[in-house]
């Protein structure tokens, strides 16, 4: 068997990264503009995505509107709140667009798998391999 080359490797975890991003959003409360106020939201469905409850997001109840946008072309969608969960930080957000078509893998992670977690504080975070 031949020896797996380091670059293909590279070439194959950059390019799980860049599908990862595809599930990545924000929310943006005066506009799309990246230096203005928002938050992160993951998409955990093809038309649903979590998000924080605090901060910017503070003040949302159900049945409110929001402008999202992808991390991967700013791509805006309109989702609706859905559910309010302050007690655990959470807040989930529908559209009735798809937002992505990768197959998602719900559950909990075991050793050595990768997850994602929400965490983008801001978008200046986008490119660090720590987001």
């Amino acid at each position: 068997m031949p020896p797996v080359r380091e670059d293909s490797i590279f070439s194959k975890k950059k390019e799980h990264i860049e599908n990862l991003k595809k599930l990545l959003f924000y929310t943006s409360f005066t506009g799309h503009d990246q230096n203005q106020l928002m938050g992160c939201a993951t998409a955990y469905s093809k038309y649903r995505l979590a998000t924080f409850a605090h901060g910017f997001h503070n003040d949302l109840q159900v049945g409110d509107e929001v402008n999202v946008y992808s991390v991967i072309g700013s791509t805006e969608y309109t989702v609706k709140v859905l559910k309010v969960d302050k007690a655990h930080d959470y807040i989930i957000l529908e559209c009735t667009n798809e937002l992505c078509s990768l197959k998602l893998h719900r559950g909990a992670p075991y050793e050595g798998e990768g997850y994602i977690q929400f965490g983008l504080s801001a978008m200046t975070q986008a490119e660090s391999p720590f987001s």
